[in-house]
């Protein structure tokens, strides 16, 4: 069975079967259905969760292994195999066709990857799974769609947004809906309640066409001191908005955290996936709760909250840089963003 990503919800409230197959190049409606997915599997009583992340060195073994492994306390399971190049190989097609072929009682198989092609979607394996199981095909949206999807999620967001600035922000985002949805976010940072038009759109487009909070992100993560200094400074003279800087410090190490405790954030584009997998050995040895607690702490200061919150904004920029180079592992010293 096809689905299309619309149809999925209405499917999942009548029946769930025992294998679904997301596949498309948006990142975002990729993981959102795969979600809802993993929820509705969750509600049924598939608890347990095997997160299978397929890389070059993947052993194609461990899914054939779990066709027939009990599962720990009895639970049902939900295998989450993470497909991110789209392609099986020889051995990865034998252990699909296998799984098809017994498809346990006690588990669903959820894959995620990239969108499959027509030699793919002619095969052997994808016809059994067309007949046992869904695929969710995730196309990209037309213009006219992107734009009412942008509008949605920016009335789901709180904004309040005139339609000449929704169409102007869904036409810079060219159909690239996760950085329509980080948008719409730096937006309600920057511009709570107020409301936004064509120019307060464009100010921050422009902004970040110079140097944007994700080459902070990247900085970090390529543990380049001299470089996350430089970009610092250039946001800093730009006058980047600090729940900016503290967002994107917070994503990297939220990424970060899911890497180490072996899930690959989906919503994360090639180079940033490549990028975490990198920096995992470092990210492998920081204290996260030390982390966690001093971006807790970053985010009142910001606010003015706390009898030691900084009234000097550079003090805060300072205490921005000294967590963003703690999650580089170049400095461990989280002592400057004082305790309360």
């Amino acid at each position: 069975m096809q689905l299309a990503v619309e149809q999925v919800a209405d499917h999942l409230t009548r029946q769930l079967l025992p294998v679904y197959w997301v596949t498309g190049n948006e990142p975002l409606q990729v993981m959102e259905t795969a979600e809802l997915i993993r929820a509705k599997a969750q509600e049924r009583g598939f608890i347990e969760r095997q997160l299978l992340s397929v890389d070059a060195q993947f052993d194609w073994g461990l899914l054939t292994e779990s066709a027939s492994a009990l599962s720990l306390f009895a639970q049902q399971t939900l295998i989450d195999l993470r497909l991110y190049n789209a392609k099986l190989g020889q051995n990865g097609a034998k252990a699909l066709q296998y799984y098809l072929s017994t498809l346990p009682g006690d588990k669903i198989l959820l894959v995620q990857s990239e969108r499959l092609d027509k030699s793919q979607r002619s095969s052997a394996w994808f016809k059994a799974l067309d007949k046992v199981g869904v695929i969710v095909n995730v196309w990209e949206l037309t213009p006219a769609k992107t734009q009412a999807w942008v509008a949605k999620r920016a009335q789901q967001a709180g904004l309040k947004t005139s339609t000449e600035a929704l169409r102007y922000l869904s036409e810079c985002m060219e159909g690239n809906l996760l950085a329509a949805q980080q948008e719409i976010q730096k937006l309600k940072l920057l511009f709570g309640e107020q409301e936004i038009d064509v120019k307060h759109i464009a100010s921050t487009v422009a902004d970040n066409a110079r140097y944007t909070t994700f080459d902070l992100g990247d900085a970090i993560l390529q543990r380049d001191q001299q470089r996350l200094l430089h970009v610092f400074k250039v946001l800093q003279a730009e006058d980047t908005a600090m729940p900016l800087i503290i967002w994107a410090v917070g994503e990297v190490m939220r990424q970060g955290y899911e890497v180490v405790h072996g899930n690959m954030p989906p919503a994360v584009t090639p180079m940033r996936r490549e990028a975490l997998q990198r920096a995992r050995p470092h990210l492998q040895k920081l204290h996260w709760s030390v982390g966690f607690e001093a971006l807790g702490r970053l985010e009142q200061h910001a606010k003015g909250v706390g009898i030691d919150a900084p009234r000097n904004t550079d003090r805060l920029w300072d205490e921005a840089i000294t967590l963003a180079l703690w999650c580089a592992g170049i400095s461990i010293n989280l002592m400057t963003i004082s305790t309360q």
